[in-house]
């Protein structure tokens, strides 16, 4: 699978996460909305409450609305991405799951796996092979050469005989060859530079990435064990003390939008880390 598809896949995923967070917080803003109807009735609380929580799930409508387009391009990016065109596959359906990425190769072995499977160490091996064959060329070319010549002779006029010849060529204009054989080895030490740096950038590479997906995934798993489950439960009992009437508006809309932001925070950071594992991959060289 290319790291395109990869990541697109990855989009879609979120964005259907987003979505479905959004729409839970636009339930809980309308349960806000008629506890505050509720307690206005009663008289425990004014018009500006109920007011202000039209006002707040007036919000998540605009932003599922977003999302919502947001998540038809993304299903466009992976349609492209997969190599179909939009009449054969209008839409992608809804993804209901992301694998969970586990990496736990040494980074040794990733690095020997993508030096051996990427393909700039082999093309730049390639450069100085050629190279080399210059430069073996150029020396060859401006040394002295002889010839030696013989063979049997017949002739008409006097008895047959053996003929030998020796042949001696001198290359002139010395300077011209040492130029020819300077450019040749500088293609050399180049080639061999440019192997060199191919292979410390792949290396890079990969610690990076690899560092870059540990991270992630150590993001993930804190934000999923911590965060979002202390932020269920603020909201849940700033939600029991406003319908008691100990606490405030204010308090119980910014524990919904805390508890919006944490549950988008561990969907967001899961897709993050497939990205970065798909980023890993192609690293590694399984994309070439």
């Amino acid at each position: 699978m290319r790291y395109g598809v990869r990541t697109a896949y990855a989009d879609v995923w979120e964005w259907d996460r987003i979505i479905e967070v959004t729409e839970k917080t636009r339930a809980l803003a309308g349960a806000s909305a008629r506890l505050a109807v509720r307690r206005y009735g009663a008289g425990a609380t004014g018009q500006g409450d109920v007011l202000r929580t039209d006002a707040e799930r007036a919000g998540y409508d605009a932003a599922l609305a977003v999302a919502r387009e947001n998540r038809d391009a993304a299903s466009a990016r992976l349609i492209a991405a997969l190599g179909l065109s939009p009449a054969d596959a209008p839409a992608v359906p809804a993804i209901a799951d992301l694998p969970e990425p586990v990496l736990d190769t040494p980074v040794e072995t990733l690095i020997a796996a993508a030096l051996d499977g990427r393909p700039e160490p082999a093309v730049a091996r390639s450069r100085v092979r050629e190279a080399e064959a210059s430069l073996k060329a150029a020396k060859s070319q401006y040394v002295p050469n002889a010839t030696v010549t013989a063979g049997y002779m017949l002739s008409t006029m006097e008895t047959d005989a053996y003929n030998a010849m020796l042949g001696l060529s001198v290359p002139l204009w010395p300077t011209w060859r040492s130029r020819a054989k300077a450019q040749a080895r500088a293609e050399v030490q180049a080639g061999h530079r440019d192997e060199a740096f191919a292979r410390l950038t792949i290396e890079k590479e990969v610690r990076e990435a690899l560092a870059g997906f540990r991270a992630a995934r150590i993001s993930h798993q804190i934000l999923a064990r911590d965060v979002e489950p202390r932020a269920e439960g603020a909201y849940e009992a700033i939600a029991a003390g406003y319908a008691a009437g100990s606490e405030s508006l204010a308090a119980l809309i910014d524990a919904q939008q805390a508890l919006y932001d944490a549950r988008l925070q561990v969907r967001r950071a899961r897709a993050d880390a497939f990205r970065r594992w798909a980023a890993l991959r192609r690293a590694v060289g399984e994309d070439s």
